[in-house]
């Protein structure tokens, strides 16, 4: 008859979520029914393991129920042929009487180490076990912060879920679930977007701190990269988190403008941003982020031309844009598109809605010299950098494969 379901997001590193799902149930038949009630506890993670969820625990009209460990088919893709753990326990249905089923358990996030984003999965389909639709149903996933379009990833085909709070809520109802209807929840890993607020409210406190600045615009840039190197989100939350990244690094190199460090962090936002291609925002002038991208790294250059991190980032992107980036005979660095212009302090706007402990690294600062600005340029072709990939981890419903009686 109804179904809700919490994913209470945790605090933690690797990232893991609390899940609480309620069931009202209801025999719409004539007669009692006691039937064994089942539930997965694992599936396929795609990689041709079956990792188990953590913590079961079962109540029945608010009762603590005992409940046994069985073998069933992996519920993913309706693989009967593929054994994974299921529990079972007993319930007794009487008509028209409804029946509050609770089913807890811990779920561990999905993803690899050095990704920034991580996803969690609730599996539907094994509803379509019960006779009928399921009446209405409401998912919501909790954060440890505010949730809203920058931290939670959504995808094209991914219904608009209502942004309340530290909730994202999603709605059905009469739904007779297939695995096409199965959840799959992307978003930005809790530690690093946690990393947001005591920069917000370092900013807050002092608007003159070029540090926090910069750290804040490094904490999204990590929102939007998959990670270092990775690949970009390219959902419509991203193109508001590229902006705010802008606009911080903007801010911190305007406030701290012979800080080669700074100076560098832009340049890797706005270079690597330019260099996937993905198609973004139609309105903005990507050719000019490539311009402003050269000109920081010139800048970091100078600022800070011994520098492993400025040094790494140079080695890269004059391989990217060997057009604009030329390494002259004596080691030193001549970059072709950039004249000598003063450059203009920026109007900057940093949200203060957006929810998140801070990133650790401090850039040093360099001797002070001229800013240099970039001339329009032609886009290079882009190469091809390294991508990766989520792996799928379980998230279990109740039911069975076959439907069984009017429950």
């Amino acid at each position: 008859m109804d179904e809700t379901v919490t994913i209470d997001v945790q605090a933690v590193d690797p990232p893991q979520a609390h899940v609480s799902a309620f069931f009202t149930m209801r025999n719409l038949g004539k007669s009692t029914e006691s039937m064994a009630v089942r539930f997965p506890i694992a599936n396929s993670d795609g990689f041709g393991k079956f990792p188990e969820i953590k913590n079961v625990g079962i109540k029945v009209n608010d009762k603590p129920t005992p409940f046994n460990r069985i073998e069933g088919p992996d519920p993913t893709y309706g693989n009967e042929a593929q054994s994974v753990p299921w529990v079972s326990f007993g319930v007794n249905f009487t008509p028209g009487v409804d029946v509050q089923i609770k089913v807890s358990y811990d779920l561990d996030g999905t993803s690899y180490q050095q990704e920034t984003f991580t996803s969690f999965y609730y599996i539907l389909s094994t509803g379509a076990g019960w006779n009928g639709t399921i009446g209405s149903g409401e998912i919501i996933l909790r954060l440890p912060y505010d949730a809203n379009p920058q931290n939670v990833i959504l995808g094209d085909s991914q219904n608009a879920p209502q942004f309340i709070g530290r909730e994202a809520r999603w709605f059905f109802s009469d739904l007779e679930p297939t695995t096409g209807d199965n959840l799959k929840f992307d978003l930005v890993k809790p530690a690093v977007w946690k990393q947001v607020n005591p920069a917000l409210e370092n900013i807050s406190r002092n608007p003159q701190d070029g540090e926090a600045y910069g750290r804040l615009g490094k904490a999204y840039k990590q929102a939007l990269f998959a990670a270092s190197k990775g690949f970009p989100r390219t959902d419509p939350g991203a193109v508001v988190i590229y902006q705010w990244s802008k606009d911080a690094y903007d801010k911190a190199v305007t406030l701290k403008p012979t800080d080669g460090l700074w100076h560098a962090g832009y340049a890797e936002l706005l270079l690597d941003y330019y260099n996937w291609g993905l198609d973004r925002d139609p309105n903005h002038s990507y050719t000019a982020d490539l311009n402003q991208g050269l000109k920081e790294l010139n800048l970091a250059y100078q600022f800070a031309p011994k520098d492993p991190i400025v040094l790494d980032l140079i080695d890269q992107y004059s391989s990217f844009f060997p057009d604009y980036i030329v390494k002259k005979s004596d080691g030193t660095l001549n970059f072709l598109s950039l004249t000598q212009t003063p450059r203009p302090a920026p109007e900057v706007t940093i949200p203060t809605n957006a929810s998140i402990p801070t990133q650790t690294s401090a850039p040093t600062s360099q001797p002070t010299s001229a800013t240099p600005a970039a001339e329009p340029i032609t886009k290079p072709p882009s190469p091809i950098c390294g991508a990766t990939a989520l792996i799928l981890l379980p998230v279990a419903l109740i039911t069975w494969k076959s439907r069984r009686g009017h429950g």
